[in-house]
This record gives structure tokens, sequence and C-alpha cells, in this order.
């Protein structure tokens, strides 16, 4: 509002000084009075002109490829302009002549050379053909801004829209796996499934009614890793070569972001079958610098992807694109014995 404000302010600043340069154009052979109404007639001429193209002909004709009918439109309005501003000054000069009882001989002589023609209707054709082309460069320059502030919308649509779909991707996928382990729990009548399903509702909680933010403290993002750690421990109390390292801290950070790389590890180390497998989760934060690591032994022979595999990685790989463009690294490193991925972000 203020801007607009301000512009409007400038816009008649602008026409004011247009119409004190008419008024001195006239008012050395004209009185003051005269002068002020030949400028006010000019002015309200040019003004017309200056909207009938910008509001008018550039939005209906030359914006919709009426490019013929456009410029016949702005000649037409030329004329017209020329022609009465010719016939409102002719006619001033002629009292003021007539008031000092001086021979009007400039105005009145018989010629119609083109030269003498041109030196009369230049002075006058040159200011209109002036608002015309300023009337144009305003209204082709805010077709332009609109039309760029209108693209950067429907960018930030569609990147709010791919990172939900992105986002509730997630859910389905981290489901999957939770019910999973539960109903491999139930089957075996573990005495630990109540204590995996109040973790997991912990887990819904936090996904359902706090995760719908751009972005959650880091803590409470550690601590929907740590509830994760532990439904896999309840799960399966063989499971003890798992470390997690963190710094606690309130910065913000786009929710569900670390998850899936520490659901790759536990689906590829195949701890819960392998007895010398181990995870090791390393969190550190240097000013508002994150860094993640996630390491796991790898099995001696190589797994066979499940049908939903990959879908975590490939989805985070494409949100870490989308909600830190530039701001984060992110490398996956790979032996013989292991498999490590580092991630860096600058969480500002």
């Amino acid at each position: 509002m203020l801007a607009l404000k301000r512009k409007t302010v400038i816009q008649w600043v602008l026409w004011l000084a247009y119409f004190v340069l008419i008024y001195a154009l006239y008012s050395a052979r004209l009185t003051t009075g005269d002068s002020i109404l030949v400028a006010a007639i000019i002015f309200i001429f040019h003004f017309g002109l200056f909207h009938f193209n910008y509001s008018l002909l550039m939005p209906q004709f030359y914006f919709n490829n009426k490019r013929v009918l456009y410029f016949t439109l702005i000649i037409l309005g030329l004329v017209v302009v020329v022609i009465l501003g010719k016939l409102v000054i002719d006619y001033f000069y002629e009292m003021e002549f007539a008031r000092q009882g001086i021979e009007n001989r400039k105005f009145n002589r018989p010629t119609k050379s083109v030269s003498f023609m041109i030196f009369r209707i230049l002075p006058i054709l040159f200011p209109a053909i002036t608002v015309v082309f300023v009337s144009s460069i305003l209204r082709s320059s805010e077709m332009i801004s609109r039309k760029e502030k209108e693209m950067s919308q429907l960018q930030a649509e569609n990147l709010n829209a791919e990172l939900k779909m992105l986002r509730s991707q997630i859910n389905p996928h981290f489901l999957f796996n939770a019910l999973n382990n539960i109903y491999s729990m139930a089957i075996d009548n573990a005495s630990n499934t109540a204590d995996v399903i109040l973790k997991f509702s912990q887990m819904m909680r936090y996904m359902i009614y706090e995760s719908n933010v751009d972005k959650v403290p880091l803590n409470s993002e550690i601590e929907f890793l740590r509830n994760y750690i532990d439904i896999h421990k309840l799960k399966d109390e063989k499971i003890e070569n798992i470390k997690f390292q963190y710094v606690e801290s309130e910065l913000g950070i786009s929710p569900m972001i670390l998850l899936p790389f520490v659901e790759n590890a536990f689906k590829h180390s195949q701890i819960e079958d392998i007895q010398k497998g181990w995870i090791d989760i390393f969190l550190d934060l240097d000013a508002s610098k994150l860094t993640f690591k996630v390491s796991n032994s790898k099995p001696p022979t190589s797994t066979q992807k499940d049908k939903t595999g990959g879908i975590g990685i490939e989805n985070v790989k494409k949100r870490l694109k989308l909600l830190y463009p530039d701001k984060h690294q992110l490398i996956f490193n790979e032996d013989n014995e292991k498999f490590e991925v580092s991630l860096e972000i600058l969480l500002t």
C-alpha cells in the first residue's frame, strides 16, 4: 500500500512538472492567464492521450497481437491531438496579437509549403509522440513485471505442491515399515509390543500435528529419531550396536528430512539378522551448519532391494534440492565393510 501511494505521488509530481514545462513554452508570448489556460488545455489533451494508450490501446490491442489496429488508432489519436492543439494555440496567439494591434502575418500568410507546415506542427507533434512513447514504455514494463511476478508465484506454488507431494510420500513409506515391525512382533507375541505401539503413537503424533510446518526445532527431529531407534531396539533385544551422538538445538529444520538416512541404515545393515552388524549416527552443529553422518555395516552378501526400496532416499534428495538449494552437500561413501552418508546443511 505504501509503495502504491509513493508511486501515485511520483506520477502526479511528474505530471505537474510537465504542466509547468508547457506553461513555460508559451509564457513568453502570452499573458500569464492565457499561458495557464493554454497549458491546461494542452495538458488535458496529452493526459487523455496518455491514458487512452496506457489504459485502453495497449492492453486491448497491443498485448492481444492486434498491432495493425493499435498503430492505426495511435496515429488517429496523434492526429486529433495535434489538430486540436494547433487550433487552441493559433486561437490564443491571434487573440494576443489582436490585443497588441499587431498584424498576425506569421499565422495568416498564405503558404502551403511542407517545411512551413512541419515547422508549425513539429512543436505540437513531438510532445504528443513523447507522451505516447512514455505511456507505452510504462505499460510494457508493468506488464513484464506482472508476468514475472505471476511466474514467480506459479513457481512458488509448484514448489509447494511438489514439497507437499514429497512429504505425503514419507508417511506411507514410514507407516509401511513401522506397521511391518509391529505386525512381526505381534505374530511372535513379543512382550514389548505395547511399548513399541506407544513409541509409534508418539511418532505419529509428531508427524500429524507437529511436522505440518515449514520448519521444526532440531530437538523435535532428534526426539523423533530416538523414538524410531527405540522401536527397533524394542523389537529385537539382540540389537545393541547402535550409537546415536547428537547435540541439542532449537534451530529450525525441515521436518522428516533426516529419517530416510536412518531408515536406510537399518534396512541395509541387516543389524537384526547379523551378529556383528552396527549403526553409527552422528549429529553436530557448528553455528548454523548441521553435520549429519550415518554409517552402517554391510552384510557379507548384498541383499535384494524390495519393491519399495529407494523411495526414502530419492525423496529426500529432491526435498533437499528444493528446500536447501546451494545450502547442502550430500555425499555417499561405500567400501567392502561399510556404507556412509554425510549430509551438511546450512540451516539459516
